[in-house]
């Protein structure tokens, strides 16, 4: 296994606490973490027409799909459908690259570690996210969609933690 030192060191009051140490694995999950970040970011900048243009394009697109095996389905209740699952989903794999990516990033692998890392990152990616909308132009943040944020975030976490 490739080790890459990062040399980098926690201190408290000079005493050397943990040494990172970061394998190929770990450096590519972290490299998709913070392109994710960058995605979430750019989705959540984007002023109320843009992103209505891109859900009601997914959305439109499956429907089609998928109302040749569920003719009943309607479409408006489809569309906001697919706008909370984009907001699940987004924080899901974020959640899900996290974890990964710490875990595979300390020598010992402590569970606990990964764990508090992943969710202080992607919790605070979930409440900056909804806070970005609210001054994106033509867009709003919810109290419903800030809950669907930090689901996707356990979500994806625990998924995430119980594949070795």
């Amino acid at each position: 296994m490739i080790y890459y030192s990062l040399d980098l060191f926690f201190t408290k009051g000079g005493v050397d606490l943990k040494k990172i140490v970061v394998t190929r694995r770990a450096l590519i999950w972290w490299i998709a973490s913070i392109a994710w970040i960058i995605l979430a970011v750019y989705l959540s900048v984007q002023n109320g027409d843009d992103s209505a243009l891109l859900s009601d394009g997914i959305a439109s697109t499956s429907f089609e799909f998928l109302r040749r095996i569920f003719p009943g389905l309607r479409y408006v209740r489809f569309s906001l459908l697919v706008r909370k699952l984009a907001h699940f989903a987004v924080h899901a794999v974020l959640a899900f690259a996290l974890y990964r990516a710490s875990i595979n990033s300390s020598r010992h692998r402590r569970k606990g570690a990964a764990l508090a890392l992943t969710l202080v990152i992607a919790l605070l990616v979930a409440l900056i996210d909804e806070l970005i909308q609210l001054e994106a132009p033509g867009r709003y943040s919810t109290a419903t969609d800030a809950g669907i944020n930090v689901f996707g975030v356990f979500a994806g976490t625990f998924i995430s933690s119980i594949i070795p």
